[in-house]
């Protein structure tokens, strides 16, 4: 079997959107870092793998700061807000189960990863966990974590962890 565009094209593919908490992780200690993290995920199977398939995806996601929680700094007064981190990813992993109703999937990709307030984009890295549970026919639950590491930001490494909840149509 090919790799090529014609498994997609007949393949299941799977919408998931999804909210959630996340953390900014590097940079300067006076960063208030929790932050919501929304997404956006589609996935297709390419092929058959052992105990599953495997998968590529294209994913979406912003991380925004919450003024006023979570600063590491002694003085609050000395904080500020962890920057916006936006991302499109190309992804590629595996799918535990044939049926994307339900099952774990693991994924990683380069992200091109953008922040504001200072608009620096660059390459980055997203790696990517989910299970799903179904709900009805073409719905299902889905939950999971990410992490994005972005480019130099103020000459400091950062990037997010989050956790999330949402729903996958498929």
């Amino acid at each position: 079997m090919s790799l090529g565009v014609a498994p997609i094209l007949g393949a299941q593919v799977a919408v998931d959107v999804a909210a959630g908490v996340g953390w900014g992780v590097g940079g300067p200690a006076q960063y208030d870092r929790l932050q919501m993290a929304l997404s956006a995920t589609i996935a297709a199977p390419i092929r058959s793998a052992p105990q599953g398939k495997w998968i590529v995806a294209v994913s979406s996601t912003v991380d925004v700061g919450m003024d006023g929680v979570g600063c590491l700094a002694d003085d609050m007064s000395d904080c500020d807000v962890f920057p916006i981190l936006g991302s499109f990813a190309a992804l590629a992993g595996w799918a535990q189960n044939a049926d994307a109703s339900r099952g774990v999937r693991l994924m990683a990709g380069p992200a091109l990863v953008g922040n504001e307030p200072s608009v620096r984009r660059g390459l980055g890295l997203m790696v990517k966990s989910d299970w799903a549970a179904p709900i009805v026919s073409h719905l299902a639950l889905v939950g999971g974590a990410r992490g994005i590491v972005a480019p130099r930001w103020r000459n400091e490494r950062i990037g997010t962890v989050s956790l999330h909840l949402g729903i996958r149509i498929h």
